[in-house]
């Protein structure tokens, strides 16, 4: 599976919606949120369609996916995959961590998924930015009171 198959135009329209929510979302626009979000969860079928089922989309879906039990659905089934495939897991295994912890109240699958990517967010050339989210999550479930 290629890591990341998606035509510049048809990931054009995913960013377009993405910069529309954030905008919309710092505007406190729960309508036109939710709008944005059906927007984004159509065009994931589409892109299903035409690519097959893949990681990216499926975490994308996830992330605009109301409901825990659909979006911890979509959110493993795309580690699962990228997984198989060796694919990058990095921000699948943070917002997966994230639900679980802050949706489900479950500390210990969140750390595990947390602790099974552990290389990936040790990597040297990691993003900061993912560096930071993964430690946060991390001392969450340490604080928590979960020890390997």
């Amino acid at each position: 599976m290629d890591p990341w198959p998606f035509d510049d135009r048809d990931w054009r329209k995913v960013e377009q919606i993405i910069e529309r929510y954030k905008k919309a979302a710092v505007a406190a626009d729960d309508v036109v949120c939710r709008s944005l979000s059906r927007e984004m969860r159509d065009l994931m079928v589409k892109l299903e369609k035409k690519y097959g089922e893949h990681p990216v989309l499926l975490e994308t879906k996830a992330d605009f996916t109301e409901g825990r039990n659909k979006r911890l659905k979509l959110y493993r089934r795309a580690l699962e995959l990228a997984v198989v495939h060796g694919m990058p897991t990095l921000t699948i295994r943070i917002w997966l961590a994230e639900l679980l912890l802050e949706e489900f109240r479950d500390v210990k699958d969140a750390r595990r998924v947390l602790k099974d990517g552990e290389d990936e967010f040790l990597e040297p050339d990691q993003e900061p930015d993912w560096v930071s989210k993964f430690a946060e999550l991390w001392w969450k479930c340490r604080a928590a009171g979960t020890e390997d």
